[in-house]
């Protein structure tokens, strides 16, 4: 996999067993076959691989050194693995040839690593892994858990994740007149659960000269009125509050608010959303 870029990385989880146990002691990861799903289960527990948190691409290589000799992989690793949190599970059926496996694995990285879809890089790998080895039959035993469909998803670095939350109560809850609402502003370093339904971390740190914010609306009171200084925590993450007040003439209407993040002149992020006015006596 010479072409790919060792300075970066794919989230993922490589396991390979040999079918020949003689290694067993000095093997770093021991694949018992006889486990059922509950045992694995709970094997995985103690490792702390937080794959529900990572949500990783999980490949288990079953490579023969002797016999073939058949897995247990749909009732065991893969279900166990799947329920666990992993986002997908490719593998074997059966023991492989080595050069089979090889042909498998390095093109199904490599295709994932230029943007195919977890079935183009699957179906790709699996006719490599034929060629490689055209009097075998065993790229067939190679079968994708997971959605065809999905991709990699490789986060940007250094800018972080802008995020406006109200506090005390839900962004899509109505505004009741004249009573001042307190927004908190962040800029953080790792994105909020609920960002694209993945968790994933920022490497860089996050570092501005001069971060502000300007918040845009129309007919809305905002304060402060002028751009807000975001001050960087502890944490890595930049922190800032504004004030939004709708006046008793916009019961019942609804306002746009835009949030621009500046360093300085440099536009860094920009939000914008909506938010629905109570009517006057609203319960």
């Amino acid at each position: 996999m010479s072409n790919l870029d060792s300075t970066t990385a794919m989230r993922g989880l490589h396991l390979i067993r040999y079918n020949q146990s003689a290694d067993t002691a000095n093997r770093p990861i021991r694949i018992d076959d006889t486990l059922d799903t509950q045992d694995i289960e709970q094997q995985m527990r103690p490792a702390k691989l937080n794959l529900r948190r990572n949500r990783p691409l999980v490949s288990l290589g079953y490579v023969k050194t002797v016999q073939p000799e058949l897995t247990t992989l749909e009732q065991t690793w893969a279900s166990a693995f799947i329920r666990a949190g992993c986002s997908a599970f490719t593998g074997s059926l059966w023991a492989v040839n080595p050069v089979v496996e090889a042909a498998f694995i390095s093109c199904f990285y490599n295709r994932l690593w230029t943007g195919d879809s977890l079935g183009e890089a699957f179906h790709a790998s699996r006719q490599l892994a034929r060629a490689a080895a055209p009097d075998s039959l065993d790229w067939l035993a190679y079968v994708l858990f997971g959605d065809p469909m999905a991709r990699p998803y490789r986060p940007v670095e250094g800018k972080g994740y802008a995020v406006v939350e109200p506090i005390g109560r839900e962004i899509d809850e109505p505004l009741p007149p004249g009573v001042p609402v307190r927004f908190r502003l962040s800029l953080r370093r790792t994105p909020p659960v609920w960002h694209e339904e993945r968790v994933i971390e920022v490497a860089e740190n996050l570092t501005f000269e001069n971060l502000q914010v300007h918040v845009k609306t129309f007919g809305l009171q905002v304060t402060p009125d002028s751009p807000i200084t975001m001050s960087l925590a502890p944490t890595g993450n930049y922190l800032g509050w504004f004030t939004l007040v709708a006046p008793p003439e916009m019961a019942g209407n609804s306002a746009l608010v835009q949030v621009f993040l500046m360093d300085g002149m440099l536009p860094i992020h920009s939000l914008m959303f909506s938010l629905n006015i109570e009517n006057e006596g609203y319960d």
